[in-house]
């Protein structure tokens, strides 16, 4: 049987055994700053920390004074030293009775939170987690929500942020220098630039704390901030085929969302927090806004993004990395957001932004191409509207002597084509006939229509003397050879060579035999209608001598194969009239009214409109906000175009007087009222 004494000296040893261990653990536990409110894990960090507080008192808690004078006098050591030394136990307890008490201070945090939604039943936390239960949300989302908000709860005692925007621009700028300089200059987009340039971001980013499992941004998201991560831990994932894989972690210094704010396109990548984490927010307005005026480091920086995707090796890159290249290539192209990098995007936000700040909107590529000859080859009806808004040239060519209404009708954008043309835009006369023939070439018979509906003659020759009909029998297609012999086409105009399309047909044995056989003219009937031009706007220009082709129909007189033998209802004298005055002369000695048709044909007298910029629902407006009286486009979408142009907004639904929306042109009478409006 042990003694009293011994079995105390075995239970001190147990104990001191155990505060052996405990310092130990120590050493690989992590502690958060209580200045910064950071987590700190680095274990060189931890054991100076430790060594340099309570791990003197630990050590010596952990020396067995008794078993010492046990082992040299026989007896276990009593008295007053003994006591004295013993006293260093009831220290380092203090300290370690802090962790030993997390399990009563959780139970007491709980009573507390208890008593706090009794007394307050609709706090924040309370109502987070109505909100998820009555949503029927994920268990990943509800602790991403409640983290966030428990993460929010504790910075606002810090009032890092409060109190820095209280302070004078001087000693803000300071600070940020002080905080955010280092991280900063380590990042990769931002180096080689000038420190002027450096301090102004680095004044105008933000700090911010995300809790663990959070996600910063989401794959396929539009995303208008960079993050810099200045502490804790990132992944960026993907989802391929339906799972969530992780590419890799990100490292204190290192950045992401630049993609994003830089190309004006989605998130190629989720970024999730894998612990609590600080990071800087620089918004994309701010970093536009700052290197405005330093094209020479906003190139630095476009150059140093590049790099960066090039060195990624990333195939989904490949397009992207030759769009930055190309937009290098020029040297008036300094910034990385470019009006003519917006424009191929679709941001015509951010494009006013810049021509607001006063950039040109005439800038081009290197190949001549101007932001509106982009929106129009895109078809961002937007884009076109903003740039005609701030007095982009509308005949503007690139080096190919392409301009931007060429672009929409290549592009088959119709509407785009009908804005600019009404806005001013003409086809050169001396090049309209390389685009009746390039159109020819590509087999596009609707882009041959419009450009005849454009004011283009039908005989107009390129540089090599071709017609369309040239072009459309070597090219051997027949339905195109049809429509423009339909047309008016001169089937004996000699090219440079002084070789006729009448000539080249017999040439080509397969197509003439087709044109030969009139069942395969039975059921042609191209007919180009006039382009209206009722339609008024701000920068309608001169018409001058510009005119639409205003005829246009099938010679029913007569068939193809006729004209083929005899060439005489073709040919023209030296005193002839052109084709449109012979389609008109046929039309009248048929006894049609060439602008007498119905909806289908030519209008006489367009219907009009009164269109509002208000709800239906809205009364007792002034009288300025009344409405203004226009005529009845032939569509919805060019009615919206104009309402745009005459009310100063952008217009997506047309509802009636009752509030309900017309989706069909035919349902307008004369002199409705019509109220356009903005999606709610």
């Amino acid at each position: 049987m042990y003694k009293d004494g011994d079995l105390c000296a075995l239970l001190t040893l147990l104990w001191i055994y155990f505060f052996a261990i405990d310092i130990v653990v120590t050493f690989f536990v992590a502690y958060i700053d209580e200045k910064s409110q950071l987590i700190v894990d680095n274990h060189k960090h931890i054991a100076l920390r430790y060594i340099s507080t309570w791990f003197i008192f630990d050590i010596s808690s952990t020396i067995p004074f008794e078993a010492f004078s046990y082992l040299f006098t026989g007896k276990i050591g009593s008295g007053l030293a003994y006591c004295l030394l013993n006293m260093l136990r009831p220290v380092a307890f203090e300290e370690s009775e802090s962790s030993f008490s997390q399990g009563d201070t959780i139970c007491c945090t709980l009573c507390w939170v208890y008593v706090l939604s009794a007394c307050r039943p609709r706090n924040s936390i309370q109502a987070a987690s109505n909100f998820v239960d009555r949503n029927h949300l994920p268990p990943r989302l509800k602790d991403q929500i409640l983290s966030y908000m428990c993460l929010k709860f504790r910075t606002e005692s810090l009032r890092q942020q409060e109190i820095i925007e209280e302070l004078p621009m001087a000693i803000r700028t300071s600070i940020a220098q002080y905080l955010f300089l280092p991280t900063a200059e380590s990042v990769y987009l931002f180096r080689g630039i000038s420190h002027e340039l450096l301090l102004e971001l680095v004044t105008e980013m933000k700090p911010e704390y995300f809790p663990p499992e959070e996600d910063i941004v989401l794959q396929n998201d539009a995303s208008s901030d960079i993050y810099i991560l200045v502490s804790g831990k990132v992944d960026v994932l993907t989802f391929r085929n339906g799972n969530e894989e992780v590419i890799t972690s990100l490292r204190e210094g290192e950045i992401f969302g630049e993609i994003s704010v830089l190309c004006n396109s989605s998130q190629p990548f989720t970024v999730r927090t894998g612990k609590l984490s600080q990071l800087l927010r620089l918004n994309r307005n701010a970093l536009l806004d700052t290197i405005q005026n330093k094209p020479n480091d906003g190139r630095i920086i476009l150059k140093n993004f590049l790099q960066h995707l090039k060195d990624s090796k990333d195939p989904s890159f490949e397009d992207l990395v030759f769009e930055m290249e190309n937009m290098l290539s020029h040297e008036n192209l300094d910034m990385p957001s470019n009006l003519c990098f917006l424009s191929s995007r679709g941001q015509s936000q951010l494009m006013e932004d810049l021509l607001n700040m006063g950039m040109d909107p005439n800038v081009g590529d290197s190949k001549g191409r101007t932001p509106l000859h982009i929106a129009a080859a895109k078809g961002s009806r937007q884009c076109v509207f903003l740039l005609l808004k701030f007095g982009a040239d509308i005949n503007k060519k690139d080096e190919y002597g392409n301009t931007p209404l060429w672009e929409a009708i290549a592009g088959k954008h119709r509407s785009i084509a009908r804005l600019l043309y009404e806005s001013g835009a003409r086809f050169d006369p001396q090049n309209a006939g390389h685009f009746m023939c390039l159109a020819t070439q590509r087999k596009d018979l609707d882009a041959v229509m419009e450009l005849l509906n454009y004011g283009v003659a039908i005989n107009a020759t390129n540089h090599e003397g071709l017609t369309a009909l040239h072009v459309a029998i070597t090219m051997e297609c027949p339905e195109t050879v049809n429509f423009l012999l339909q047309n008016g086409a001169d089937i004996q105009k000699p090219d440079s060579k002084g070789q006729t399309p009448r000539a080249l047909i017999q040439n080509h044995e397969q197509l003439f035999t087709a044109l030969k056989d009139p069942s395969n003219n039975s059921d042609l009937d191209h007919r180009i209608k006039i382009l209206e031009t009722h339609i008024r706007n701000r920068w309608s220009q001169s018409q001058e001598d510009h005119h639409p082709a205003c005829s246009v129909g099938r010679f029913y007189s007569q068939s193809l194969w006729s004209s083929l033998s005899s060439n005489a209802h073709f040919r023209r004298s030296s005193g002839s009239h052109d084709s449109n005055d012979v389609m008109e002369t046929e039309l009248r000695e048929k006894g049609t009214s060439f602008r007498s048709k119905s909806r289908d044909g030519f209008k006489f007298s367009p219907s009009r409109v009164v269109i509002h910029s208000h709800h239906p629902t809205k009364h007792n407006l002034p009288f300025t906000q009344r409405g203004k009286l226009v005529g009845l486009p032939n569509t919805l979408e060019e009615l919206l175009i104009v309402a745009g142009m005459k009310l100063g907004y952008h217009p997506t639904k047309i509802l009636n007087k009752d509030g309900a929306e017309i989706d069909d042109e035919d349902a307008i009478r004369d002199n409705d009222h019509l109220f356009l409006v903005e999606d709610e």
